[in-house]
């Protein structure tokens, strides 16, 4: 009597020598491969910029790409995401974590009197 894992790979290794079930199955991996690599996704809050690597049109291209599927040729060009909505930029003295946002250290600004000044302040930014 076999166990149930070598009934099982007797059946797996039937199935995959044969040509009606390798093909498809080789056919559907590499177009499954190419087209995730080849294409990018951009939220709904988000916005794309593409960017070329090489050749005549190299640099950032004016086109924002809006949300959605884009196709993109690997290693010639890149998509960078940014966010369009609100962010949040804390600089504050207390180092405790905003949920909203980032936090950085608090702005320190010499007067012309020589006093130290330290100004704390929220910026909304799109």
């Amino acid at each position: 009597m076999s166990s149930p894992s070598a009934t099982l790979f007797k059946v797996l290794r039937f199935l995959l020598w044969r040509r009606w079930v390798l093909g498809p199955l080789i056919l559907y991996f590499c177009g499954y491969s190419l087209v995730s690599c080849a294409t990018v996704y951009i939220g709904p809050a988000e916005m794309g910029v593409r960017q070329v690597y090489f050749g005549a049109k190299s640099g950032i291209q004016q086109r924002l790409l809006s949300t959605g599927i884009h196709l993109v040729v690997p290693s010639y060009e890149r998509v960078h995401l940014y966010p369009t909505d609100v962010q949040i930029l804390d600089m504050t003295a207390n180092a405790e974590r905003s949920k909203d946002g980032r936090v950085t250290q608090a702005i320190r600004i010499q007067t012309s009197d020589g006093y130290q000044v330290t100004v704390e302040c929220t910026v909304l930014y799109r």
